[in-house]
């Protein structure tokens, strides 16, 4: 039987919009090209793991809305098992607003319902959705508090367990004995580690500097120059 991937993540609809120039203060532009797109990185985590095959169940929140609805709906058409997603009614589906100006993007987030969720609810998620053998997957787009909290009670009941840390930001001690597996770039990598992993041997001594925290594995994905 292949093991289920579970997800813990958040859930966002990106509205992406292209201008010439950012606009100055109180100025009205003409934009182009605009998107609306599901996504969020738990969701996107969820969708890459269905397409390759593996049965995966996402927990999450969604606020009430439209969005939310299509989310939803989005990830079932993908294979994504959507029945740990909670409906929040007093805050709205998270949301990116994104400004694409001359190849780069500006990014202001409002994460809504993917700050509701509270640790114990994620615990009582994971118990109904995993059996020892299974996988987490998550990153910390949700509070980082159930985040790390949903690591180490997967640890315990024989999950495998995988982290995306971003947004980066340090992760307790007592929780990297529970990562089987962490994977970051290299902004991300610098920040964690301390280290900056701009060569081969640099960035060797930063994922050796995470797995002396109690990572078991390892991964430095490096843009262009691929991943190590």
């Amino acid at each position: 039987i292949m093991p289920r991937v579970i997800v813990f993540g958040s859930l966002n609809m990106d509205l992406s919009i292209a201008c010439e120039h950012l606009p100055q203060a109180g100025e009205t532009l003409m934009g182009y090209g605009f998107l609306t797109n599901p996504g969020g990185k738990g969701a996107n985590q969820a969708v890459a793991a269905a397409k390759l095959g593996a049965p995966t169940t996402i927990i999450g929140a969604v606020g009430a809305d439209g969005f939310g609805e299509q989310l939803v709906v989005t990830l079932e058409n993908a294979g994504v098992d959507c029945s740990e997603v909670a409906r929040a009614e007093e805050v709205p589906t998270g949301v990116a607003s994104i400004i694409r100006t001359n190849g780069e993007n500006r990014i202001i987030l409002d994460p809504g319902a993917n700050h509701v969720i509270e640790k114990n609810a994620a615990v009582t998620a994971l118990d109904r959705a995993a059996q020892p053998g299974d996988v987490l997957v998550t990153q910390i787009e949700c509070p980082a508090a159930a985040t790390y909290a949903l690591l180490r009670h997967a640890r315990e009941q024989g999950l495998v367990t995988m982290l995306n840390p971003a947004p980066a930001q340090e992760i307790p001690a007592d929780v990297w004995p529970s990562i089987d597996l962490v994977c970051l770039n290299e902004t991300e990598c610098a920040l964690i580690a301390g280290i900056e992993p701009n060569y081969s041997a640099s960035c060797e001594r930063a994922m050796r500097e995470l797995a002396a925290r109690g990572a078991h594995s390892v991964v430095v994905t490096l843009g262009e120059h691929g991943a190590m």
